[in-house]
């Protein structure tokens, strides 16, 4: 078949049709998007979310009074009270804690020494059974009856070593646990205060962006 610098289709008509069918596809492209926004529920939704914004608005008015407040300030003040207080006896509570250090690591070391003993006490008792199994004489039995026994005083004492440590440790821990208490609650209870409010204020700014 030659070649001829013929069209199949004719351009201008072409250029009318593609014209006509992206008019077409704009009309019907802007008629969903009008239709989308005029849905019934999007009245009741704004309406929903209207009154959702007024509650909070009420329950941050019922928090942020003057009481409310005062007790912020009254809990600021206990804060920075039992803070300072605490920073008088920094020294000691910095012994304190070095001190409780060296007691944990004490525990551990007595808890290892401790699990170790009944090691060598159950060995002992082992060897002494295998010696009455086999009817060894009296003197031997004797022999590892003494042995037993040592191996059972020691394993003994530093059970009772670890649990004389174990209880200076939570005496000790206890006694930093009081001290620092006043700041502690107070720390808390104001932070519980701070995140009630800030909730509040984050679910507003959630609802109207546009307000902040």
């Amino acid at each position: 078949m030659p070649a001829t610098d013929e069209y199949w289709r004719s351009l201008p008509r072409m250029h009318k049709v593609f014209a006509v069918s992206a008019l077409v596809l704009l009309a019907a492209t802007l008629l969903m998007m009008i239709r989308d926004e005029d849905r019934s529920w999007k009245y009741y939704q704004a309406k929903a979310e209207d009154l959702r914004y007024e509650k909070i608005e009420k329950q941050l008015a019922e928090i942020q009074t003057p009481e409310f407040e005062q007790k912020v300030a009254d809990l600021t003040a206990q804060k920075e009270t039992a803070a300072e207080d605490l920073a008088k006896q920094s020294s000691e509570i910095a012994d304190m804690e070095r001190e409780l250090r060296d007691l944990q690591g004490r525990v551990q070391i007595l808890l290892r020494d401790s699990k170790a003993a009944n090691a060598e006490r159950d060995k002992a008792r082992a060897d002494y059974d295998i010696k009455v199994r086999d009817e060894a004489a009296p003197r031997i039995l004797e022999q590892y009856k003494e042995i037993f026994d040592v191996r059972q005083q020691a394993a003994e004492e530093k059970l009772i070593e670890h649990q004389q440590a174990v209880a200076a440790y939570s005496e000790l821990e206890s006694q930093l646990k009081v001290r620092r208490a006043k700041v502690d609650d107070a720390e808390g209870e104001l932070a519980k205060l701070e995140s009630d409010v800030q909730a509040l204020v984050e679910q507003k700014r959630e609802l109207r962006p546009d307000n902040d």
